[in-house]
């Protein structure tokens, strides 16, 4: 049944690029996810204010990588449906690489966003609560 559905998404480019899209926006999740979760639980365990002040100030500065994560993602879906145009370019698993970079850029403008986001989160908390 597997190897069934991989031939109907292989064959059929016209409507499998959704899936393909899909399949890259889980797994970019899930690997920031992997990379984000532990120092976010830290975070939200020790003191739930300055959790809420740094996911305040990182929503602001995510902007950079979610704009590399939408190229990935739609890059990966345009590159599957339109393959043909692209190979005149690239191969195929050369455009996959190229756009594997970006979800690497993505994922660490996350992780700059998040470290900044917490560095200004304690420095606002240090002149807020002076008795630290």
């Amino acid at each position: 049944m597997i190897s069934e559905t991989i031939r109907a998404i292989e064959t059929g480019r016209e409507w499998s690029w959704s899936v393909i899209g899909l399949i890259a926006i889980l797994v970019g999740l899930a690997i920031r996810s992997l990379l984000l979760r532990d120092v976010l639980r830290n975070i939200k365990i020790r003191n739930r204010s300055w959790y809420q002040r740094a996911q305040s100030f990182y929503q602001g500065r995510a902007v950079v990588g979610w704009i590399f994560f939408a190229i990935f993602a739609i890059g990966m879906m345009l590159t599957w449906r339109f393959e043909s145009f692209f190979a005149r370019y690239l191969s195929f698993p050369q455009w996959t690489f190229v756009f594997l970079a970006f979800l690497v850029l993505a994922l660490l403008a996350h992780l700059r966003a998040y470290a900044r986001a917490i560095v200004d989160a304690v420095q606002e908390n240090l002149v807020n609560d002076k008795d630290l």
